[in-house]
């Protein structure tokens, strides 16, 4: 099985600037949960992490590990700790903080699945 999304029909190219935002936001956090699930499905299979998220390849299609808020053509990060890994957006600010979010700004820091999860408490 190879995960994958629909895509919208019209999208966001003729749209206001929020309206192009939102659909950041959401085209984000679908292909974040999808990458967690694609990466759980590999240590499912292999009894581990993979190195890179290349290793994912026929698990998720290519597409999906695109981060909406990286320059064109730049995937989500990806971090193998000893405790597991951090999959993370850069998110609105488009720079890459280390994985590190900032709780106290919305706005601020990267995204990953934990701030997504936890964004609307």
């Amino acid at each position: 099985m190879v995960l994958g999304l629909r895509t919208v029909q019209g999208g966001p190219n003729q749209t206001s600037a929020g309206v192009r935002r939102a659909y950041r936001f959401e085209l984000d956090d679908a292909r974040m949960l999808m990458v967690e699930l694609a990466l759980q499905m590999y240590l499912t299979e292999h009894d581990r992490l993979p190195e890179t998220l290349e290793h994912l390849e026929g698990l998720i299609d290519r597409g999906h590990l695109l981060d909406p808020f990286a320059p064109a053509g730049q995937w989500f990060r990806y971090r193998p700790e000893s405790t597991g890994a951090r999959v993370y957006s850069l998110y609105i600010n488009e720079v890459d903080d280390g994985g590190v979010t900032n709780s106290n700004d919305v706005y601020g820091g990267d995204l990953d699945l934990d701030r997504y999860l936890h964004r609307w408490d």
